[in-house]
């Protein structure tokens, strides 16, 4: 089937946008009414299907390519994870697979969320860690999900603030002083990479913390490492509990 391929300078994702507006509650998704929606589902559908007649090959700066990638991957995983709904885990059956070989047209190119992934959100944010923060794997390990779509504006402030609620979320970072222990998630650990500039991801994160949760870093018997676990439970909201506001009276 002939497919005309559209090359654009900018490419908004209105309806993806709207859509995440109305699914998207703090850290989690509502995917049951993603799912059981019909307007929603149609919208999720259509926004998926446009992109296969957007190349991004020609957008005109390196931001509108970190959001057009982005964004891609986010909005494919919601659709990968909805059309397999309803399910607890990201490494549940058959959803591995389809992270791995399902294939999605982008700009009439056959792509998976991994190819999407390691061949272009990654270069796209080398010397930019703190972008890795907006790209959403479907886990409640990964960064969350943000309830707007990434725009060249807000970009580098969207990946500041979520750079920090990642870090200040104890699952992900914790400075066990009694124990001079700095550990942080293994998510992590697997792009330890992007942080070479920084010192790498202890150094990184430290810089988030506030004074009296941080580590002692020159202290040379602190021990930097990382958890043996990771969280791959979906980030539903029906299984995300809900955030501690750490300022309540206790």
């Amino acid at each position: 089937m002939f497919l005309k391929v559209e090359h654009p300078l900018v490419y908004h994702f209105t309806d993806y946008d709207a859509i995440l507006k109305k699914v998207v509650s703090g850290n989690a998704v509502n995917y049951e009414v993603l799912k059981s929606d019909p307007q929603l589902k149609k919208e999720l559908d259509g926004a998926v299907n446009e992109l296969s007649k957007i190349n991004p090959d020609q957008l005109e700066s390196a931001q509108e390519q970190t959001c057009f990638w982005i964004n891609t991957y986010n909005l494919l995983v919601l659709k990968a994870v909805t059309d397999l709904y309803p399910i607890n885990s990201i490494m549940q059956r058959p959803l591995p697979r389809a992270f791995n070989t399902t294939k999605f047209l982008v700009g009439a190119t056959e792509l998976s969320l991994q190819d999407i992934f390691k061949g272009h959100v990654i270069p796209a944010i080398a010397g930019k860690p703190e972008d890795l923060f907006l790209a959403s794997g479907g886990a409640q390990g990964f960064p969350p999900l943000l309830d707007h779509a990434i725009v060249p504006k807000t970009l580098e402030a969207d990946a500041s603030q979520a750079a920090s609620s990642f870090v200040n979320n104890p699952e992900n970072a914790q400075y066990k002083s009694d124990r001079k222990t700095f550990i942080l998630t293994p998510f992590l650990k697997w792009h330890e990479g992007l942080f070479d500039s920084a010192g790498g991801p202890h150094e990184w994160a430290n810089r988030f913390l506030p004074t009296s949760k941080a580590a002692a870093l020159t202290d040379i018997q602190t021990i930097s490492t990382y958890a043996p676990d990771f969280n791959w439970r979906l980030n539903d909201t029906k299984l995300v509990a809900p955030q501690k506001d750490e300022n309540s009276a206790h």
